[in-house]
C-alpha cells in the first residue's frame, strides 16, 4: 500500500509522473509510462491516477522511429515501436481484466 501511495503522489498536475517526491520534477514520457505500469503491476487498472497518466502519454506519445526531423519529443532518446498506441494498451487491459475476473 505504501508503494501505491508513493506512486500516486508521484503524479504532477499535468497527469504525467516525477522521478522522486523529494526532487520535484517534471513529468517526462519514459517514466510516466513507467508510473501507469507501476499502478498496472500492482493490479490498479482504474482510477483517477490511471486515466490521467494514460491521458499524458496519449498527448506526448513519441512518433514511430522516436525522432522527427531530428527532433526528440520526449528528450530521452526514446523509440517507440510502430503500431502501438495509448488506445492499444486500454484495449488490452480491458481484454486482460475480463479474462482474470
Amino acid at each position: 500500500d505504501r508503494c501505491i501511495d508513493y506512486v500516486k503522489k508521484s503524479q504532477n498536475a499535468d497527469g504525467g509522473f516525477r522521478y522522486m517526491l523529494q526532487a520535484g520534477g517534471e513529468s517526462a514520457f519514459p517514466r510516466s509510462a513507467a508510473g501507469v505500469v507501476a499502478l498496472y503491476s500492482a493490479g490498479i487498472y482504474e482510477g483517477r491516477e490511471v486515466e490521467r497518466g494514460l491521458a499524458y502519454l496519449d498527448q506526448y506519445l513519441p512518433r514511430a522511429g522516436g525522432v522527427e526531423n531530428g527532433v526528440d519529443p520526449t528528450g530521452h532518446g526514446c523509440h517507440w515501436p510502430s503500431g502501438v498506441s495509448v488506445s492499444s494498451v486500454r484495449l488490452r487491459r480491458s481484454v486482460f481484466r475480463s479474462v482474470t475476473s
